[in-house]
């Protein structure tokens, strides 16, 4: 079977790749839109690559709608800013 992450799943780490060193970086954000189309961002931790970052779901209403989520990494330094690419993520309804 394939692994699948469920509908108000706590523990869910969540890894987006910048693809450049943000060991500078003073804000990490993760950015994300739920399949209704709401907006809103997660405070973004720094992995040990200094390449990532990464949210952990702590809580069920984190990721609470099923459905197709994006999620987009925003990093900024004191001197840029940047935002990386566009990851998906499909969320499943439980059965029960």
């Amino acid at each position: 079977m394939s692994e699948y992450i469920f509908k108000g799943a706590i523990g869910v780490k969540i890894i987006l790749d910048v693809e450049i060193d943000i060991s500078a970086s003073t804000l990490r954000t993760i950015k994300y839109r739920k399949p209704s189309g709401v907006i809103s961002s997660w405070v973004g931790a720094l992995e040990a690559d200094n390449l990532s970052i990464s949210y952990t779901t702590t809580v069920a209403t984190d990721l609470d709608e099923s459905g197709t989520w994006k999620f987009q990494a925003y990093v900024e330094t004191p001197s840029w800013s940047l935002n990386g690419a566009i990851a998906k993520l499909n969320i499943e309804e439980p059965l029960f």
